[in-house]
């Protein structure tokens, strides 16, 4: 991932980390270049604990689960920051899902697979 692009992809964990902080409801993370990094910041603990602070507040616990839904979040996310970013919409390679992004600007609806969602630790 480039710098720029890694910045950017960064800046929307950083989103969805303070919608968890806001305690928005049922907060999914859907698979893709997002959540990659969300993966990748796992690894390096202190990083991601100043991340977590940073963001959150406290720290985030990574929770494995999944399936396929709406993802109800994406609302609030429009209500503090506009229109989702196209890398929501992007896989882990960097290719952009265009039939869920069509849908999404269509519809204004996300469906998508998740496979993981995000806890505060109080």
């Amino acid at each position: 991932m480039i710098k720029t692009e890694e910045t950017k992809v960064r800046k929307e964990l950083g989103k969805f980390f303070t919608l968890t902080k806001d305690k928005v409801d049922d907060m999914k993370m859907p698979g893709g270049i997002i959540d990659e990094y969300w993966h990748e910041m796992l690894k390096d603990k202190e990083k991601y604990d100043k991340f977590c602070k940073e963001y959150a507040g406290h720290y985030v616990i990574h929770v494995e689960s999944g399936g396929v839904d709406v993802l109800s979040w994406v609302k609030r996310y429009e209500d503090k920051y506009g229109e989702l970013n196209k890398l929501w919409f992007t896989d882990k390679d960097g290719n952009l899902k265009k039939s869920e992004y069509d849908e999404y600007k269509k519809t204004g609806i996300v469906k998508m697979s998740w496979d993981c969602k995000p806890v505060i630790a109080l």
